[in-house]
């Protein structure tokens, strides 16, 4: 799903590139629900340009929950008016431009319910994230599911040495650490 979504992301870019290539400066991640939100419901330069300022700044305001509103929808409003994006294919690529943005929405929210129910999953399991050197619970619970009993190495030399993880050297002068970390 990640990938999937990696690709929607791309391809929403490419489109937007074509239809309003000034977006890509206004908003800074594209694929925020804010964001989304706005694209689903004004797919297009001439959508925004013709919704206006006001209903541009509440769709903004209620997608982010106050925190964005009229100042972006100014700014938003004012290029659209002036995009250098192509005019003549401006219908099917917001159709497209809504479609994909929806998509990512939807898998967006996929994805989140994934990555709960794997937590709440992990939380039921004998081990402490802490534990482990690695990012977040997602991808404890992708090496724990790999592994699947860690009891089958008989020490944790052979579980590290498992996943290529190795003890850090550090060396400075005559001092070397007696036990590197992981």
């Amino acid at each position: 799903m990640v990938k999937e979504r990696t690709t929607l992301v791309n391809q929403l870019r490419e489109t937007l590139s074509i239809l309003y290539p000034e977006l890509d400066r206004i908003l800074i991640k594209l694929d925020s629900p804010t964001y989304l939100a706005l694209l689903v419901t004004y797919p297009g330069p001439e959508h925004i340009a013709r919704a206006g300022e006001r209903r541009v700044a509440e769709t903004l305001s209620i997608a982010s929950k106050g925190k964005i509103g009229l100042p972006l929808a100014k700014i938003l409003v004012e290029t659209a008016k002036n995009t250098v994006g192509v005019s003549q294919k401006q219908q099917a690529l917001a159709i497209k431009v809504s479609i994909l943005s929806q998509r990512l929405t939807d898998l967006t929210m996929a994805i989140e319910g994934v990555e709960e129910e794997i937590t709440k999953l992990f939380k039921r399991l004998p081990y402490d994230p802490k534990d482990f050197p690695v990012g977040n619970i997602t991808s404890l619970a992708t090496i724990i599911s790999e592994i699947e009993d860690i009891r089958r190495f008989p020490s944790l030399k052979q579980f590290l040495s498992h996943f290529g993880w190795c003890p850090q050297s550090f060396q400075t002068g005559s001092y070397k650490r007696k036990h590197p970390r992981v």
